[in-house]
């Protein structure tokens, strides 16, 4: 009974510390990554500024494989343009997009560098962009969503930043990500978010120019 009870309990620790399935590797030290992501960026900005009807309604499709190369080659440029930078505790974020919703996860150094992931559901209304989570797991176990979502789950550094604060806000669903999910393209123009669809490794984007 003590050798099942020791080999259920490393079988369980094992799952923490598997990268979940849907994990994406992408180097942010290879050339094609980089590459692949400034190629990914750029036609963000082609779509964003794109002359069109008033009032007109488009989409784009992003995989999944270029939106990890960006995370992992172009997010740490992009934040520190904004004036912020990575949480020093995480390694990596990486996304998957299913049919279930979309795969968030982040590879936390205080934590062994095991993989902290949630599922949420993205969705889209007058009061903004939302991102409430349906799941929670490390590694490839599954864990309780209230347990996932407390501060007391995290490394201290990271529990106790208002960052971590506001996302868990947003996990939870009492905040959305973006109040107002548009951005300006000129004086004239701006881009409207209009939903996000998740599926089969693609994320298909709606969007209005106004």
């Amino acid at each position: 009974m003590t050798l099942v009870a020791l080999a259920a309990a490393w079988l369980a620790l094992s799952r923490f510390r598997a990268e979940p399935a849907w994990w994406t590797a992408s180097n942010p030290a290879d050339p094609r990554v980089v590459r692949n992501a400034e190629e990914v960026e750029g036609a963000a900005m082609a779509q964003l500024t794109a002359v069109r009807s008033d009032q007109a309604s488009w989409s784009v499709s992003l995989q999944q494989m270029d939106a990890c190369d960006w995370l992992s080659a172009r997010l740490p440029v992009w934040l520190r343009s904004q004036g912020r930078s990575m949480p020093s505790e995480v390694r990596a974020v990486r996304v998957a997009f299913a049919t279930e919703g979309v795969y968030v996860g982040a590879k936390i150094e205080g934590m062994g560098g095991r993989v902290v992931w949630v599922l949420v559901q993205p969705r889209v209304d007058e009061r903004g962009l939302w991102l409430p989570a349906s799941r929670a797991g490390v590694g490839r176990a599954e864990v309780p969503l209230a347990t996932a979502l407390s501060a007391a789950a995290l490394p201290r550094e990271l529990a106790s930043s208002p960052d971590a604060v506001g996302v868990l806000a947003i996990l939870k669903g009492e905040a959305p990500a973006m109040s107002r999910p548009e951005t300006q393209v000129d004086s004239s123009r701006r881009v409207r978010l209009e939903s996000l669809t998740s599926g089969h490794g693609v994320l298909e984007v709606g969007a209005r120019t106004e």
